[in-house]
């Protein structure tokens, strides 16, 4: 043990990195960074809403509507996904210009795209509202 008055040397200091379950840990230059690597339901629900504005892009783009057309938006599907369109509505709805968001098929889209995420499969319906 060091006496108030000495000084450490670096041969007198051991410097231990351990990683913890469910975290990734890398370091460069003097500098760690840790991130827990547990998906929460929450973040597994917006990862989903995340792709599944993705594939409403593509159908909107599919279809030929222009970047600012507002569109009725149903998009039909079950488990997760059905979750993330209840949780992620607003996002969902405002991402993609829907003025109406359903969890069932439009009666009279212009588009039907079905795809599947994670699995799970989804149809989307669409039209310029």
């Amino acid at each position: 043990m060091p006496v108030a008055g000495t000084e450490l040397a670096p041969s007198d200091v051991e410097l231990v990195q351990e990683t913890l379950e469910g975290w990734g840990v890398a370091a460069d230059s003097g500098v760690t960074v840790a991130l827990e690597l547990d998906l929460t339901p929450e973040l597994r629900r917006e990862g989903l809403a995340r792709e599944l504005v993705r594939l409403v892009q593509d159908a909107r783009r599919a279809a030929g509507f222009d970047v600012s057309d507002r569109i009725v938006l149903g998009v039909e599907s079950s488990g997760e996904l059905a979750e993330a369109v209840a949780a992620h509505a607003g996002y969902l709805a405002g991402e993609t210009l829907a003025v109406d968001l359903s969890p069932a098929a439009v009666p009279d889209a212009t588009d039907r795209q079905e795809a599947e995420v994670e699995g799970s499969a989804v149809t989307i319906t669409l039209r310029r509202a």
